[in-house]
């Protein structure tokens, strides 16, 4: 789900749900597109912190805005484990070829105050980035800042020497 409160599992074989649950956090969102882990019994998926209008103040946005990775079940979407997204309104996950890493795609953007659920979502820029994590320690091992007003959406990551992220700038 993307911004949505539930996720649900479907059997490949025959389409039939399997599972739908709700974010690891209460008033938590879903962020996007999961990443199948290398043991194939797990998946990560994107969660994030509510919307909220930014302060001003990048570092404490940062830590109050950042979403985080929830590995799940394959089966189930039980949660099993999670670690920070160590960015705002993660996307796009993937995992490197070597199976070490997760690159993630941050939008980095909240929403302008004042905008409320009758109105589109209005993008505020915060701290576009790709962020690098090691999956084994769940550490940040690098971040890649994005172009300041452009969120960044969608990346090919799989190798840790040619990340490609694709950014889109909205306008109402």
């Amino acid at each position: 789900g993307m911004e949505a409160d539930t996720v649900v599992g479907f059997d490949l074989d025959t389409l039939d749900m399997t599972a739908m649950v709700r974010p690891a956090t209460p008033g938590w969102r879903f962020g996007g597109h999961p990443a199948i882990m290398p043991d194939g019994k797990h998946v990560a998926i994107a969660e994030r912190h509510p919307a909220d209008p930014k302060s001003g103040d990048r570092a404490a946005d940062m830590a109050k805005l950042a979403g985080k990775i929830v590995i799940r079940d394959a089966l189930t979407l039980a949660p099993v484990g999670e670690m920070p997204s160590y960015g705002i309104r993660p996307h796009e996950i993937q995992v490197t070829l070597d199976g070490k890493h997760f690159v993630v795609a941050n939008y980095g953007s909240t929403n302008v105050a004042g905008s409320d659920d009758d109105a589109p979502d209005i993008p505020d820029s915060v701290a576009p980035g790709i962020s690098v994590i090691g999956i084994a320690s769940g550490k940040r091992v690098a971040w890649i800042d994005g172009v300041s007003q452009a969120e960044i959406r969608h990346l090919a990551g799989k190798r840790l020497d040619r990340i490609f992220p694709v950014t889109a700038q909205m306008a109402w």
